[in-house]
């Protein structure tokens, strides 16, 4: 009898008082490593001073789970008001960014009372490490202050260090290179696979350090086809390695025979074309790129554009023009602060095969966590 084993190819497809860190053991469980990098925008700010103790969240503030600012002291994790102070249930100052840090070296500077500071004074290039509401070390770095607006910063989340894995017995295909910064990569199978065995726990990616690189996974229609999507940007000349283990199972039940590694590394030295030989869009969402005309019960409501590489421009909007970037989350495809602050879900439209709507993220939120999207107007 013939044996049929599962194997795959990777192909690539485009798609568009403080704390101090040096010196920390490396060893053990209690070193703290860190998520990739994030940006958010905390806004709007705070208009009253920030209160003592455990109230210093008492009106709420920037929830990182969601990346917006809420009303609910239980889910806020930091808050910031108009005077440029930051309130947290632990804060304390750094001299360095993203570095590991042990969990026995660090402690949280103390009030007069030997309580923990729960506030400071924020300028721009500080580093932060604060607790958040359940308990992680999230850092902060404060990028950009509009005085009595906004603040921009960078933040990473604490994640597990990184284990030692074996996999000698995998399959390595090489190293390719991308000046994609949101390149979405396309795992082809010879059958088709068990789509409830396509997670990250089988499928994922790896920094240079070692870090688990935040991803969405999605399957293709006949499940021969496997699209990792980056949440975030990938980093100017940062490694990583694309791991597909061999847990992944065909219809049948049977297991690939053997994983499959693949690195590449993000250069964008000469915004050189890919190395690979296919030149298509992420297939998920390559209707949303390209030049629309949107209006609201017939009314004009600007042009909007939406590039591949990451970016939009909306002109003649309801509140002027802005520009930005777009990113993949789990409720859809965003478009970030597209207007007046307000980020929107790009959609098929409902009166339009070929057109797309724009739904409003709004503070509302769903038994699962998601948000409440309201209609907003149409493209063609």
């Amino acid at each position: 009898m013939k044996k049929v084993f599962l194997c795959m190819l990777l192909f690539f497809v485009i798609l568009a008082g403080g704390i101090s860190n040096s010196g920390f053991a490396q060893a053990g469980n209690t070193e703290v490593g860190w998520s990739e990098e994030k940006e958010g925008v905390y806004r709007p700010l705070l208009s009253q001073t920030l209160l003592w103790s455990d109230e210093v969240m008492k009106f709420g503030g920037f929830d990182f789970d969601t990346g917006t600012v809420v009303t609910d002291r239980t889910k806020a994790d930091v808050v910031m008001n108009i005077y440029s102070d930051m309130g947290a249930r632990k804060v304390a100052l750094m001299d360095s960014f993203a570095e590991p840090l042990n969990k026995n070296s660090i402690v949280f500077p103390t009030d007069g009372f030997g309580y923990p500071l729960t506030s400071m004074k924020i300028k721009e290039k500080d580093i932060f490490l604060i607790e958040a509401n359940d308990g992680k070390f999230i850092q902060m770095r404060i990028d950009r202050i509009t005085p009595s607006t906004e603040v921009h910063f960078t933040y990473v989340v604490e994640q597990d260090a990184p284990a030692q894995e074996d996999f000698k017995d995998y399959k390595s295909i090489g190293q390719k290179s991308t000046s994609d910064k949101l390149k979405v990569w396309t795992i082809r199978f010879n059958q088709p696979v068990d789509a409830k065995t396509v997670n990250n726990n089988t499928i994922y990616v790896k920094d240079s350090k070692g870090y688990l690189l935040e991803t969405r996974l999605s399957v293709s229609s006949d499940n021969k086809e496997v699209y990792i999507s980056p949440v975030n940007s990938y980093k100017n000349g940062e490694k990583y390695t694309i791991y597909a283990t061999n847990y992944i199972k065909n219809k049948s039940g049977k297991n690939m025979v053997k994983g499959t590694i693949m690195s590449f590394l993000l250069d964008l030295s000469n915004q050189s074309p890919d190395t690979d030989e296919d030149n298509n869009p992420d297939p998920q969402y390559s209707q949303y790129y390209g030049d629309w005309e949107l209006e609201l019960a017939y009314v004009p409501f600007g042009d909007l554009q939406v590039s591949k590489d990451g970016s939009y421009k909306w002109t003649g909007g309801p509140n002027g023009s802005s520009s930005g970037k777009w990113e993949v989350r789990d409720y859809g495809f965003v478009l970030v602060n597209a207007d007046g602050g307000d980020d929107y879900v790009i959609e098929p439209s409902n009166k339009n095969k070929s057109g797309i709507k724009l739904l409003t993220v709004t503070d509302g939120k769903y038994n699962d966590g998601s948000p409440i999207l309201i209609y907003f107007c149409d493209g063609k």
